[in-house]
């Protein structure tokens, strides 16, 4: 998911990225839906979600797995919502993955604020990957180190799990060893 479709579709975008990652296992894709079914059934779409009226364009939706890329842009509603989605029939696990460069203004910083150095700002590296909880709480997002902690501190609730990864440039070897001023420029 990403906020327009021209975010999708430019050159380099997620739909070229998809088809070139997914050709190998045969889909067939459909450019006006920017999406792809593969011969098991399994189906993967890029959509659009710019502003928080727009989820209701994921009404009665059945998902399996949530990709926003750069969701920073996107709202806490928006997000929390497409959560709400993910409940197919498909086996596996489900779940919604975010990519972010968590900005000062997005709530996205909230869940990522323990993972990180206050003073400097920068991850630490001993904390990414630990899983945290977080639930809704009278109309707030509340998080904790483990659900009985959850529990105690806001009765009622049911914890759900989540986590940060953290990831520099350094952790993208082939965008390093395709364009090595990158990080120069």
């Amino acid at each position: 998911i990403r906020q327009t479709s021209t975010q999708l579709s430019q050159s380099g975008g997620l739909w070229m990225e998809m088809q070139t990652m997914y050709r190998p296992f045969n889909p067939a894709f459909r450019q006006d839906r920017m999406s792809a079914t593969f011969p098991s059934g399994a189906f993967v779409q890029c959509k659009t979600l710019g502003a928080d009226r727009e989820i209701n364009n994921f009404d009665g939706g059945q998902y399996s797995l949530v990709v926003f890329d750069e969701c920073q842009w996107h709202s806490q509603e928006q997000v929390m919502y497409l959560l709400s989605r993910i409940r197919s029939k498909a086996k596996g696990p489900h779940k919604l993955v975010a990519t972010c460069n968590p900005l000062d203004t997005s709530f996205l910083l909230n869940f990522v604020r323990w993972y990180i150095d206050p003073e400097t700002g920068i991850p630490i590296q001993e904390k990414s990957g630990t899983t945290r909880y977080f639930s809704q709480y009278r109309g707030e997002i509340v998080f904790a180190d483990s659900p009985e902690e959850m529990l105690k501190q806001y009765p009622g609730t049911t914890p759900m799990t989540y986590t940060f990864i953290s990831a520099n440039i350094y952790s993208n070897p082939i965008l390093m060893q395709r364009d090595p001023e990158y990080v120069r420029r």
